[in-house]
């Protein structure tokens, strides 16, 4: 279980986003940027004042830096992780302030 905030992913998106495209960091994308590209304005982002609108300008989308609960699907800036540790086929789940909360008032 951990505690999962949009700045922890702020902080990592720059390494991230090179582990996930290493092997294609010279593909141009649309619009002639490549990933390389896209990685060096990452890098230029301090990853302390940076915000999540900042990092969507840079990639064109969210899901780099959304938080979204898996029970009531709020975007949110915390989220509790559950469960196995994620990858393909497991068992995990992301869930807000809110819905803990409301699971715990399921508990006696």
């Amino acid at each position: 279980m951990k505690l999962i905030t949009a700045r922890d992913l702020i902080r990592r998106v720059a390494d991230n986003w090179e582990q996930q495209y290493r092997a294609s960091m010279d593909t141009r994308l649309h619009g002639g940027e490549s990933k390389r590209d896209i990685l060096n304005r990452l890098r230029a982002l301090d990853p302390e004042t940076a915000t999540a609108a900042d990092v969507t300008a840079i990639i064109g989308n969210p899901s780099w830096t959304e938080l979204r609960c898996d029970e009531c699907e709020a975007v949110s800036e915390t989220v509790v992780e559950v469960g196995q540790p994620p990858d393909y086929e497991r068992a995990t789940a992301r869930l807000c302030p809110a819905c803990v909360a409301k699971a715990r008032g399921l508990l006696p």
